[in-house]
């Protein structure tokens, strides 16, 4: 039964590994497709400011598209939705949002990416502080060892607070 199991979750883990893959892969082609410049005529943009125009322009946020429905506040039953806080969103919501919206796909993906997130990381963390070490034997270091934590971590660092050169240079890299 163990063994079943174990390769359940090596089956699971290694499509899980090729679907983030993908996932990062279309996120990189993405940034790199999308700010691609393009030599076309910029025409200029007017808004119909008139009375009518104002009102057609609620009428298709309010009743056609439904944008405020997810995208604005929560109103009770009754009540008249503020004006000025028109598509400001209700974070709130976040869990529940998708669900009264309609995007049932949605919220049952992120619920099971909750939980194999929680799962996974929880097995970690019991792993590394509830389970008694089965070798007490020090580890040793080198200095490449040490060298290579140091630079992965300024790395990690770095493009954290920073990812604009990186992402810079994987755009120069792709345009090649």
């Amino acid at each position: 039964m163990r063994k079943v199991l174990k390769w359940i979750g090596i089956v699971l883990g290694g499509l899980i590994g090729l679907i983030v893959l993908a996932l990062v892969g279309v996120l990189i082609y993405g940034q790199v497709s999308f700010h691609k410049k393009v030599n076309r005529p910029v025409y200029p943009i007017t808004a119909d400011t008139s009375p009518e125009g104002v009102a057609r322009g609620e009428y298709i946020v309010r009743d056609l598209v439904g944008c405020q429905g997810c995208h604005g506040p929560r109103v009770e039953e009754g009540q008249q939705p503020d004006r000025n806080a028109a598509l400001s969103g209700h974070t709130e919501e976040i869990v529940f949002g998708p669900i009264e919206a309609g995007f049932n796909t949605l919220a049952i993906a992120a619920a099971l990416n909750s939980a194999v997130a929680a799962f996974y990381y929880f097995r970690i963390v019991r792993v590394m502080y509830l389970v008694p070490a089965k070798n007490t034997l020090p580890v040793s270091t080198s200095f490449a060892l040490s060298l290579a934590l140091f630079l992965m971590l300024a790395g990690t660092i770095v493009f954290g607070l920073a990812p604009v050169p990186l992402i810079a240079f994987v755009k120069g890299v792709l345009s090649l």
